[in-house]
């Protein structure tokens, strides 16, 4: 809803960044469960997996709507299925949530992480502005 409620319109970096602003917002208020959520969705067990990715549907068709208009604009790969792009955008946010919980908030900061987020999906580990 949150995310809902933020222009559209923009680039698909400005796109996951909002959708990342979105999702801290929730983080902020409910952190415990978040907590809950992203340890299941990590320890993998077929018998959760399935239930994790079904909650997750509403977020993770945002991304894919957002990921398709950057395939559109020629932002984002066509070499790999919406879905797969997304599950990977959402596990690496996860992956960061794991990290802040574990860095006790040094780093990322819930204020950098939807730019980190956004960035480290799209660009990867190149450096930024320059060619691959």
């Amino acid at each position: 809803d949150r995310y809902e409620a933020s222009p559209h319109g923009r680039s698909v970096r400005e796109e996951l960044v909002a959708i990342v602003e979105a999702d801290v917002s929730v983080f902020r208020e409910e952190e415990d469960f978040i907590k809950v959520l992203v340890r299941e969705a990590l320890s993998f067990r077929g018998e959760t997996y399935g239930v994790i990715v079904q909650g997750l549907a509403p977020f993770l068709d945002a991304v894919q709507q957002i990921l398709a208009g950057g395939q559109r604009t020629g932002a984002v790969r066509t070499d790999r299925p919406l879905w797969q792009l997304a599950l990977l955008f959402v596990g690496n946010l996860s992956l960061l949530y794991t990290q802040y919980w574990g860095s006790a908030g040094a780093w990322p900061t819930l204020e950098e992480l939807p730019e980190l987020a956004a960035s480290a999906f799209l660009d990867g580990a190149s450096r930024p502005n320059t060619p691959d």
